[in-house]
């Protein structure tokens, strides 16, 4: 779109029950970082409020449940289905939970953008009408489809004007078009379905947006208006993304949509990593993408291509239906990655027939023999200098370091908020958000762990109301599952010299772990450097900023490949080694290494697979110290090979630096007198 304007979303969030060990507490603020909507033009321009509550999430990810029906919709042709980023029928009933913006009174729109792919399965049919859901009241002059084109331009596909006499109910409200729309989906970047509605001051009525954390994706959603008078009216990211997907969907016709036709549209398994023997758990969610009601699915599973005994029973699938279900794995399962299948085996009794393609889901897992030691946890944490919230997002997140015994190697991540930069900028940052879906700050990834569906990322500056003993329960319950949904399967240790005439610093990650080629086949290394003790300018929350703050953990780059380096395998041991000239401002007494052992991020990549398998740091200063992590197969380790300091084998101690090879693929360095 031409004018694509992002706005400092502060959402006003409150901490309303005491945390449960599992409950999460609410992020008060939000601040907008990047969107993945590669033609707005988008700028951070000011500060708007969005007034409302956005509901605690969990501190572990669920299994699936079916969507509630929160009321009764009229029924559609057999040729007919709603369709959107999700399309239950549930909606935001809580009043409390509704949104709205009452600093900017008047008529707004509301809209969220579908990308042309997510129309593949549907393009040849016809737009009769949409709904849309309010939580309250509200005056709504219209409901409308606009096309975005590749340029960004948009223009109006449908519309249907209301009434404006009173007030449109709370709840789904249903929209005919005059007449049938199709669309060329091979010309457009994607469709934008929303509303018009009148934004009050003050009131339930002021808060009528609905937003439910539900669907196939979270859809970016955005607000028309003119909220900056620098700009003026136009489209704006105001951070409505952050609270789910908007309550609109299409209502679509065509002759090929089947009566019933069941999909499988959701699959988790509870966690990624697995012995031979464990049990895996797993859980999937049935949608009927016609407009009957199934009375009975059957979901089969296979391991591989094997089909298992596993089954999972469904009734009355329309909407969504969920389910769990549980394996066994094999005694002699083979070390290393399977994909387990989850399909419909059956549907009333009879086979599936018809739009068969969508019948299955696969996730990958892993088989492992034996665990190594974890040496540290990696968090990486999304700031900016213009994130007027980050400095009590950090003071949180050090208060928590501060509780662990020195287990923790953090990265901060400085990116930029729309035209303002960030000193400590780097191009490679915008990839490590993208992929790990970190659209807001102040927030943390813990061990690249997805715990809430979709993204690696909490908040971290949390509401006022949670003590420091809460925030700091709350962080640990996110580390303790990530560590438990992954486990060590390599030691990491890192090793190196640093000269301090040339500046030229060398890097040796080395290690070893029970099998680990064979099971850590898409794990990749990454080497970071990091600076603390940099002053620079920081917004706070008096909207100001501020000269003379201290910044901490900064990544000043990466040795590797920012998206992971192959792991150089020799058997089970593996070693990487990187040199680089550091620049001369950098302040080396202020600079550590962390060095991981993740997830590649390649063509195809899954967030739900990515994951940090172990960890480390140390101090520039002392890499020449080593700091090694043990595998221990069961046998003491013994030395295999001896070298002298310039790297020449030798058969005895000799006096000075010695460097030791352990069977366990352990590097020692000793200094013999």
């Amino acid at each position: 779109m031409k004018k694509f304007y992002s706005l400092v979303a502060v959402a006003m969030l409150s901490l309303t029950t005491a945390m449960a060990q599992s409950v999460a507490p609410i992020s008060k603020n939000f601040e907008v970082a990047a969107k993945k909507h590669v033609s707005a033009n988008i700028k951070t321009v000011s500060t708007v409020q969005i007034e409302g509550i956005k509901r605690e999430g969990t501190a572990v990810k669920p299994m699936l449940k079916a969507p509630k029906s929160k009321v009764a919709t009229r029924a559609i042709a057999a040729n007919q289905k709603y369709y959107g980023a999700y399309s239950s029928d549930a909606y935001e009933t809580e009043s409390a939970y509704g949104l709205g913006i009452p600093s900017v009174t008047g008529d707004l729109k509301v809209a969220t953008f579908l990308p042309s792919g997510y129309f593949s399965n549907v393009a040849d049919s016809k737009i009769v009408g949409m709904r849309f859901a309010l939580t309250n009241p509200a005056i709504v002059k219209n409901a409308f489809i606009y096309a975005e084109d590749m340029e960004g331009n948009i223009s109006e596909v449908a519309s249907k004007s209301f009434r404006t006499l009173g007030n449109t109910s709370a709840g789904w409200t249903e929209v005919t078009f005059n007449a049938p729309v199709t669309v060329d989906f091979s010309k457009i970047n994607g469709l934008m379905i929303g509303y018009t509605y009148t934004q009050v001051a003050s009131g339930a009525s002021a808060r009528p947006i609905s937003m439910v954390d539900e669907g196939d994706f979270i859809a970016e959603s955005y607000m028309y208006g003119n909220f900056n008078t620098e700009y003026g009216t136009g489209w704006y990211d105001v951070g409505l993304t952050n609270f789910g997907n908007l309550s609109v969907q299409l209502l679509l016709e065509n002759d090929k949509f089947l009566t019933n036709d069941a999909v499988v549209n959701e699959m988790i398994i509870e966690k990624n990593w697995y012995k031979a023997g464990d049990e895996m758990k797993y859980a999937a969610l049935v949608k009927n993408f016609g407009a009957g009601t199934i009375g009975n699915v059957v979901l089969g599973t296979a391991i591989d291509g094997i089909e298992t005994s596993s089954t999972i029973t469904l009734e009355n699938v329309n909407s969504g239906s969920g389910a769990q279900g549980s394996i066994n794995l094999p005694a002699d399962i083979a070390l290393g990655k399977h994909t387990l299948k989850v399909f419909v085996k059956s549907m009333d009794g009879g086979a599936s027939t018809g739009n068969t393609d969508d019948d299955y889901l696969e996730k990958t897992f892993y088989v492992y023999s034996k665990e190594v030691a974890r040496q540290k946890n990696l968090v990486e944490q999304f700031t900016s200098q213009w994130c007027t919230n980050c400095p009590d997002g950090t003071t949180n997140l050090e208060k928590f370091v501060a509780t662990r015994n020195n287990d923790i190697a953090w990265v901060a991540v400085h990116g930029n908020m729309g035209n303002y930069e960030d000193d400590f900028y780097l191009e490679e940052n915008n990839y490590l958000m993208y992929f790990q879906n970190a659209t807001y700050y102040p927030s943390a990834s813990f061990n690249r762990t997805v715990v809430n569906d979709g993204t690696t990322i909490f908040g971290i500056n949390i509401g006022s109301s949670a003590t420091t003993e809460q925030i700091n329960e709350y962080f640990k319950n996110i580390l303790d599952y990530t560590t438990t949904f992954t486990p060590a399967l390599a030691t990491v240790n890192i090793s190196g010299s640093y000269d301090e005439a040339t500046r030229k610093l060398d890097v040796t990650v080395s290690g070893s772990g029970a099998d680990a080629a064979k099971v850590l086949t898409d794990m990749g290394i990454n080497v970071f450097l990091t600076e603390s003790g940099l002053v620079a300018d920081q917004g706070f929350s008096d909207g100001y900023m501020h000269s003379g703050y201290t910044h901490n953990n900064v990544s000043r780059g990466a040795l590797t490949n920012v998206l992971g380096d192959d792991i150089k395998w020799n058997g089970d041991n593996y070693e990487n080694t990187y040199s680089i000239t550091l620049p001369a401002e950098w302040n080396v007494d202020n600079m550590e290494v962390i060095a991981f052992m993740s997830t590649k991020i390649v063509n195809g990549f899954d967030i739900n697979n990515e994951c940090v398998t172990n960890a480390n740091s140390v101090k520039l200063t002392n890499i020449s110290t080593g700091i090694k992590g043990v595998y221990n197969n069961g046998a003491d380790a013994v030395e295999t090979a001896r070298y002298n300091a310039a790297g020449q084998v030798i058969s005895a101690p000799q006096k000075g630096l010695n460097i030791i090879k352990m069977s366990n693929g352990e590097t020692r360095k000793v200094i013999v007198k």
